[in-house]
């Protein structure tokens, strides 16, 4: 004879493995401190704590050259790093300066802080680990190539890209734990989730590596550069690719759930909530998509091209564009809250920590804005 379950215990057991008749159960990554590009591993770019519109102006600091470093911000100070060859160290209150390190090049890698440790790669080749609270170097690797992406630190190894590898690193002395080689050059950040590296490349693909190995679990190709940096959320990988298309994956398999087509090359990392997904485009709109089907949502047109990488923080939408003005839309409608024109173009991506959100821009600064209530 055969066993009849309870209509309750079938649905349990169904959720015990991420779905409720096809739908995935929600899961919370943001954190109250954005310690790290985009915020955490999965870099999905959420904020634990809503702002108010309209933002305020607190402080602005000035560097030597352009900042595209996205800052990251632990313990009341505001890391980020600028092309004038300097990482610095800024207090997160009044934007005074408490240290810099200066590199051999440009600094456009967006820093990750832990246990008093920053982590950068700079464009001279080298990754760094330096003191949190002094600045004084504890060492440095020799990657032997440019390092524009940004870390990931999980498991006591550090995931970077540099060159055309993917390397991890040991976090004690940056001894190098294994490399993989794409066939060109990594300008995308590594995403960690479950004990997976996800990281685009020049090479056209998006790829899925083991996090202790490094051993190739799958690739997914695109038509044209991976520049963007992959989110992950519930199981699936989002990713934007200079094809101009939006592709959300399988984080498994690597199979294509759907994707959406822009009107140009795509730049910018997604942001996503697990429901909505924001994502900029060089056709000058930054789009808001069903998470789960693709489906346009809705769009907002900038007076140039969208660069930056969108925050979000349940009810509001930042990023910078190349037209100079640094946005906040609503997250729902897309209807702007409140913009604020810079000198020059803003490819920086937004980082929001403790009621305040902070942005580098080309015109050398970097910029503070808290929430009006």
């Amino acid at each position: 004879m055969k066993k009849r379950y309870p209509i309750l215990f079938i649905i349990l057991i169904l959720v015990s493995f991420g779905y409720i008749i096809g739908t995935r159960t929600p899961e919370k990554v943001e954190k109250a401190e954005w310690d790290m590009f985009r915020g955490n591993l999965q870099r999905t770019g959420v904020a634990q704590n809503a702002l108010s519109a309209p933002l305020i102006p607190i402080w602005e600091d000035q560097t030597g050259d352009t900042v595209y470093s996205s800052p990251s911000i632990k313990d009341g100070t505001v890391y980020v790093g600028s092309n004038d060859g300097n990482l610095y160290a800024l207090d997160a209150i009044d934007g005074s300066l408490k240290w810099n390190y200066t590199t051999e090049f440009w600094v456009s890698s967006s820093p990750a802080i832990q246990d008093g440790v920053v982590y950068v790669g700079s464009w001279d080749k080298n990754f760094y680990a330096l003191d949190a609270l002094t600045g004084e170097l504890i060492w440095k690797q020799e990657i032997g190539a440019v390092t524009a992406t940004s870390p990931a630190i999980y498991n006591d190894h550090i995931y970077i890209g540099g060159g055309n590898s993917i390397y991890s690193l040991n976090t004690q002395d940056g001894s190098v734990v294994w490399n993989y080689k794409t066939e060109q050059m990594i300008t995308s950040s590594p995403a960690i989730y479950q004990d997976t590296v996800y990281v685009g490349s020049w090479d056209k693909n998006l790829y899925a590596l083991e996090a202790e190995s490094g051993d190739l679990k799958w690739q997914f190709p695109t038509d044209n550069f991976v520049y963007s940096s992959p989110a992950v959320y519930n199981n699936i990988v989002y990713t934007g690719s200079v094809d101009g298309n939006v592709y959300a994956l399988e984080a498994d398999t690597g199979d294509m759930l759907w994707k959406y087509t822009t009107g140009d090359a795509i730049y910018s990392s997604p942001a996503t909530d697990g429901k909505t997904l924001y994502i900029g485009s060089a056709d000058k709109n930054v789009y808001a998509l069903d998470a789960e089907t693709g489906d346009m949502l809705w769009k907002y047109t900038t007076g140039d091209e969208v660069w930056s990488s969108p925050a979000i923080d349940g009810s509001s939408v930042y990023f910078g564009s190349n037209d100079k003005n640094f946005y906040m839309l609503d997250a729902s409608d897309g209807s702007l809250k409140w913009k604020y024109l810079a000198n020059n173009a803003i490819g920086s991506s937004p980082a929001i920590s403790n009621g305040v959100v902070y942005v580098g821009s080309k015109d050398t600064y970097v910029y503070a804005f808290k929430g009006s209530s």
